[in-house]
């Protein structure tokens, strides 16, 4: 008659012989063995029956109703100390004391083995606990997100300066296009920085770019895929300086800007994703090294 427990850290095979109860205890996680037989007079219990014994400690070691077991190590010895009350009115207490299996070169390497392949079952364990947290986690903050968005749908932002706002000025907050942009920076103009917060905003056309560059015009989006200028025959831009804050911009077109110059310096110097360029009416553009540029970096170019 033998019995397989898993009892915490500890895997025990116990089985019951003619004269002796034998027991074989594996640490699962250190790995270390202990085994012994056990006799009723090592534990003091010569009057009761060896079979009797034996049901007792299965039921310390399942933890029955009034049954328990404790188990402590020291110096190579596993100590298990029964409690149980047979019957609902009979106390007994009994310990069991099991000396560390001695093992050979070979055995205490399996075991060494068995040790890391258990810490590694252990540590996997544990990512993929951690993993579904974070899946979790993500599922929530994106129900969270979707929420906030459509509340958002609803609100708008005045692009313009306080004060001197009209009608057309109060844009929702999730608008794809602006196609009447004023960037002429009066009182009545347009805000460059407040682009920024318009989240799906994907084209923007301005009529006017009263300004030397994107950096002093503070015009940023991440959302921003084409950008149409006119600055109608003004010399205010002069320079792309700041095009790398509108790093997902593919399609532009700048016309009727006589001082804008260095294109390919400022293309050169972040992650372009520009695929077609449109430059009219910009003399001082130098045409030969924007044209080397473009096939270079297969940017369709249209220059006149």
């Amino acid at each position: 008659m033998s019995q397989t427990i898993e009892l915490k850290n500890y895997s025990i095979v116990v089985s019951l012989n003619d004269r002796t109860i034998y027991y074989k205890i594996t640490d699962t996680i250190s790995f270390y063995q202990y085994e012994g037989n056990v006799e009723p007079k090592e534990l003091r219990l010569n009057t009761a029956d060896l079979s009797d014994i034996y049901t007792i400690m299965i039921n310390c070691l399942k933890s029955e109703n009034g049954y328990s077991v404790s188990i402590t190590t020291n110096s190579g010895i596993i100590k298990l100390q029964f409690n149980a009350l047979v019957g609902g009115f009979l106390k007994m207490s009994f310990d069991v004391l099991l000396r560390e299996k001695v093992m050979s070169n070979d055995s205490q390497v399996t075991i060494n083995f068995n040790r890391l392949e258990q810490k590694l079952i252990f540590g996997i364990k544990k990512l993929m606990e951690r993993c579904d947290q974070l899946e979790s986690l993500v599922l929530t903050k994106n129900t969270e997100i979707l929420d906030l968005t459509n509340k958002l749908s609803y609100a708008q932002i005045c692009m313009c300066y306080q004060g001197q706002s009209s009608s057309q000025h109060y844009v929702a907050i999730n608008i794809k296009e602006i196609d009447n942009f004023n960037g002429t920076q009066t009182t009545g103009s347009w805000r460059f920085d407040l682009v920024q917060h318009l989240y799906q905003l994907e084209k923007l056309i301005i009529s006017h770019f009263r300004v030397s560059n994107f950096a002093a015009a503070q015009l940023k989006s991440k959302s921003l895929t084409t950008l149409y200028i006119n600055c109608q025959g003004e010399g205010h831009l002069t320079s792309l300086q700041g095009l790398e804050e509108l790093p997902n911009v593919e399609n532009l077109t700048i016309t009727n800007a006589p001082a804008l110059t260095n294109i390919t310096s400022v293309f050169k110097s972040y992650n372009c994703k520009i695929t077609y360029l449109k430059i009219q009416t910009c003399g001082q553009v130098n045409v030969v090294e924007l044209q080397t540029y473009c096939q270079t970096n297969r940017i369709k170019l249209e220059i006149s």
